[in-house]
């Protein structure tokens, strides 16, 4: 006996491994993306998998409820903090003259930090690029489905 199974293809629009998203061509607007996304809008030219508006009603676990927030200008609020913290803390461990004299890494490892940011604007400026890409991912709008980061933005 054979039995065929007919399985719909379920296509979406992923966001940090999540199907919060959708696809949207309102990236392509500058003016747009100027107001609503002002951290990435450089960045994010293409049309792009953005975060669906959403909430999760309250629960045991979550008695105010779940992600009130989820907006495209609050995802790209949290890219800019996240990104402009990192890069100052990295800053800091490689300008750490007590680390240096000691010989000792980030990691409590003998050896040098190795400089990413510290006077290096272009890796600052390649670290914020990367940030907005795998956070507003390039997506599919005929499919709705997010398309992998390029390794050129590694």
């Amino acid at each position: 006996l054979l039995l065929i199974i007919k399985i719909p293809l379920i296509s979406c629009c992923y966001i940090m491994g999540t199907d919060s998203g959708t696809c949207s061509t309102d990236s392509l607007d500058p003016k747009w993306r100027s107001k609503y996304m002002p951290f990435c809008a450089g960045v994010v030219q293409y049309t792009a998998c953005l975060p669906t508006y959403q909430t999760i009603p309250p629960s045991r676990e979550f008695p105010q409820g779940r992600w009130y927030n989820f907006t495209v200008s609050e995802k790209d609020e949290w890219i800019r903090t996240a990104t402009l913290d990192h890069i100052r803390k990295r800053e800091r461990l490689e300008r750490n003259k007590t680390l240096h004299r000691l010989n000792i890494d980030e990691y409590g490892e003998k050896g040098d930090i190795i400089r990413r940011f510290y006077k290096r604007p272009d890796c600052k400026n390649a670290y914020k690029n990367y940030m907005c890409y795998i956070n507003f991912p390039r997506c599919d709008i005929t499919r709705d489905l997010s398309l992998p980061t390029c390794r050129s933005a590694c």
